[in-house]
């Protein structure tokens, strides 16, 4: 693309565009049949069964209300964009744990789930924890810092997900609190989130 010069009308410069197309890999049809095969297998197990132990002596289900409030992702997305069939949760260890499946109606990049909704899965489930711990509600749990890693992507309408949170650390000196989250498909982290937050100004049941 030729540049000239307004005034003297002489060629300054010849600007060139270079794209570069990438092309995400499509799964075969044996891959993709596969794929489904296991999928379909999922409506048939106990969702709970699929949840980690918590190996600890307080560990209990997170009740429907929990998991219909995981189950609206965000205010302007249908309810069970993800949704959560089953939980676990331990204010001893700190920990809660579900398993959910993402709606056939998400899109994404080409076949997967998209990653800001992800994150918002991850971030919802760290956020439901640090208020179960302090005994306060999600509205007080104010987060300074996030750090979201992608490190696979999730097929369209994948079932079976687990989201694993723990809250790492709580510093009351600094007024924050570490909260580790990651999303998992059978034994394979997919993606994983690491937030602070500030401490809610609340008593603490630890």
């Amino acid at each position: 693309c030729p540049l000239f010069d307004a005034h003297t009308g002489s060629l300054l410069l010849v600007a060139r565009a270079t794209f570069v197309f990438v092309f995400a890999p499509v799964p075969g049809k044996a891959e993709a049949a596969a794929g489904n095969s296991a999928q379909a297998s999922a409506d048939t197990i106990d969702p709970a069964s699929l949840l980690p132990g918590l190996d600890a002596t307080d560990s209990g289900p997170l009740s429907n209300a929990d998991l219909d409030q995981l189950s609206q992702v965000m205010s302007f997305l249908p309810h069970g964009t993800a949704l959560h069939r089953a939980g676990l949760q331990s204010l001893a260890n700190r920990r809660l744990v579900s398993v959910f499946d993402f709606s056939p109606d998400l899109s994404g990049p080409p076949i997967y789930v998209h990653g800001g909704l992800l994150g918002a899965v991850l971030y919802n489930a760290s956020e439901m924890l640090l208020a179960k711990v302090f005994a306060t509600d999600t509205a007080s749990a104010v987060a300074s810092t996030r750090d979201i890693n992608y490190l696979k992507g999730f097929p369209l309408a994948c079932k079976s997900v687990v989201v694993d949170a723990v809250v790492e650390s709580i510093d009351t000196e600094s007024g924050n609190a570490v909260v580790f989250a990651k999303l998992m498909l059978g034994p394979t982290t997919h993606t994983t989130l690491k937030t602070t937050f500030e401490l809610p100004k609340t008593p603490s049941r630890l």
